[in-house]
């Protein structure tokens, strides 16, 4: 019976010896992030895609809930800033202004990160927002 409790402590000991030496990964305080398997990021960018075409589809057909959601979900799997664009005017086109100022204006911070203050598309932008603002602020409040 004792050299039963002795394997067992022993197993219980060694068991937590090589929980300490546990691969990089799994510890906390690692800085950067784990990289994730190219078939993960193949299948999300497949998923993104197919987010993003049911969405155009439905843009076209003027179901902008539906668009609305699928390039929601195309932003969230891939990160591309264009999306945002796609969802201020999905919400323009649905009648919800304040929607299409917040997403077009996380585009146009986001596009100023990545060109010139001088660029003409950021100028554009920039005037779009202001004409966004200006008929929210004419509408009638409900």
């Amino acid at each position: 019976m004792t050299s039963r409790l002795a394997v067992i402590a022993l197993l219980c000991l060694s068991g937590a010896a090589s929980a300490n030496r546990l691969p990089t990964a799994f510890h906390r305080k690692r800085k950067r992030p784990i990289a994730v398997p190219r078939v993960a990021k193949k299948l999300d960018l497949q998923r993104a895609r197919s987010a993003y075409t049911a969405g155009t589809k439905a843009y076209a057909a003027g179901r902008y809930d539906d668009a609305i959601r699928s390039f929601r979900l195309a932003y969230k799997v891939s990160g591309q800033p264009a999306l945002l664009y796609n969802l201020s005017v999905a919400y323009e086109r649905k009648g919800q202004l304040q929607g299409a100022i917040v997403f077009l204006e996380h585009f146009v911070r986001h596009k100023r990160k990545t060109y010139t203050r001088h660029h003409p598309d950021i100028k554009r932008l920039r005037e779009r927002l202001a004409a966004l603002r200006a008929r929210h602020k004419k509408r009638p409040r409900r």
